[in-house]
């Protein structure tokens, strides 16, 4: 299901940009099976594994099965309560792991800038934004790329960007770069300075203007 979903965002969001485009969405599109096949596979690997573990008439898992487990049956509340364990199940199983390094809408520009690196899922924090705290995930909400500006970074026109783009200053950020986040609330460009040629290519090159 998690999967299904991400499939769906992943997809959605790429195809409705590459509909205000006359030509040169291919880029786009493609994108989409090159970064979700690779997670289909480790899905489908992982479940494999585990219906493997479940019923197969395997020595080693049959012997796991009717010999351990009911030895360590009574453990299990132990683990369950246990948050720092439940957190790296919940991780798993929310497909938070999900990176999209590879991919060809992943950009790295100036060296160095604010936050993970393009391909990865935005991490959620609070921030100092408009004079208010926020959450980064309510920040980038609203539908649309979002373009995280560092404290003091300068850019000199906006409306070059795109109506897909939403700019937003976080003073608690020092520093002159910026972080744009996909729709999908992954990474998509980097930059440690601002420079109006690097961060147009993206945009171009994602479709949004």
């Amino acid at each position: 299901m998690n999967t299904g979903i991400l499939d769906a965002v992943n997809l959605g969001w790429k195809l409705a940009f590459a509909l205000d485009q006359v030509q040169g969405h291919d880029a786009l599109l493609d994108s989409y099976s090159l970064e979700r096949r690779p997670v289909a596979r480790q899905v489908l690997a992982l479940t494999h594994l585990v219906f493997f573990a479940e019923s197969s008439t395997n020595p080693l898992p049959a012997f796991l099965r009717g010999t351990l487990m009911p030895v360590a049956a009574p453990a299990l509340p132990l683990l369950l309560g246990r948050p720092l364990l439940m957190a790296q199940v919940v991780r798993v199983l929310s497909q938070r792991w999900v990176r999209y390094r590879h991919s060809a809408l992943s950009v790295q520009g100036q060296p160095g800038g604010p936050g993970p690196r393009p391909g990865d899922r935005l991490a959620d924090e609070e921030v100092n934004c408009d004079g208010r705290r926020l959450r980064l995930h309510d920040l980038t909400a609203r539908p649309g790329l979002h373009l995280l500006l560092q404290r003091d970074t300068v850019v000199p026109d906006a409306r070059p960007l795109g109506n897909h783009v939403s700019l937003h200053r976080v003073a608690s950020w020092p520093g002159h770069g910026l972080l744009a986040v996909r729709p999908d609330g992954h990474v998509g460009f980097r930059t440690g300075q601002y420079d109006a040629g690097q961060l147009g290519a993206w945009l171009d090159l994602v479709g949004a203007r």
